[in-house]
């Protein structure tokens, strides 16, 4: 489909330069020349608007993600792990929770994972728990201490690597 834009393109352009001629000649009606001028510069504009169709294409396919598009992703990751952690916390021990302490909290298989990084307990106690992030595509690292209420420290995100 893309490949018809500039034979199309490019025809629209000719034709219409033919019929141009045509209508100063007096062959074709010079009412006709505002639809043919039209679809001159629709073939123009089809042809030099082509390239960004296509980089728009394959930037969709294949997008050029930036540190802050990872950051932002480890980010939401350790924020829902540290929903994850006050659940624990919260849990009854006859449950298998925590019984009101983070103490033997440990991330789910399913959470330590993610497209983005790979997710440890960097610290466990009572009333806090400090998870780690370690990006998988570039060298960053995001760590975090969760207080007693699940809430993430505001003041206590640190970022290493290509996240400084």
């Amino acid at each position: 489909m893309f490949l018809l834009v500039p034979v199309l393109g490019i025809s629209a352009w000719l034709i219409a330069n033919k019929d141009l001629r045509k209508i100063r000649d007096g062959t074709i009606s010079p009412t006709a020349r505002s639809v043919t001028r039209s679809g001159k510069m629709l073939g123009i504009c089809g042809l030099v608007f082509f390239p960004f169709v296509i980089f728009a294409f394959l930037y969709s396919i294949f997008p050029d993600r930036s540190m802050g598009s990872y950051r932002d992703a480890m980010i939401n990751d350790l924020n829902n792990l540290s929903a994850n952690a006050y659940d624990y916390r919260i849990r009854s021990l006859e449950g298998g929770g925590g019984g009101g302490s983070y103490e033997g909290y440990k991330i789910p298989q399913t959470l330590a994972e993610s497209e983005d990084g790979i997710y440890t307990v960097a610290a466990v106690y009572r009333d806090s728990v400090t998870l780690h992030g370690k990006a998988k595509q570039i060298d960053g690292t995001i760590e975090v201490k969760v207080d007693p209420f699940g809430k993430p420290i505001r003041t206590s995100w640190t970022y290493g690597g290509d996240f400084r």
